[in-house]
């Protein structure tokens, strides 16, 4: 069951930092992107993928993987998020 952020603190893509004003459009020129975040005023230090609505440009769903290898599926949560 996808557990749900409530939002996103602040997050680091590519070696830049963005935080909850940041709207997805300003980011998300591909589908698919890895960065280390924060929610739920926990900080998360696993490695995260993130896919968004094509549509409307924002971000609604994150995979978390515990490990940074792509092709290790088995340790991975799914979170999907309300905006």
């Amino acid at each position: 069951m996808p557990r749900t952020f409530r939002r996103i603190i602040s997050f680091e893509v590519e070696g830049e930092i963005y935080d909850h004003s940041t709207s997805a459009e300003e980011i998300l020129l591909n589908y698919n992107w890895n960065f280390k975040g924060f929610h739920d005023n926990h900080e998360d230090k696993c490695f995260l993928e993130s896919s968004h609505d094509d549509r409307r440009g924002r971000i609604t769903k994150i995979v978390r993987r515990n490990k940074i290898s792509k092709t290790d599926r088995a340790d991975t949560e799914t979170f999907t998020i309300k905006n």
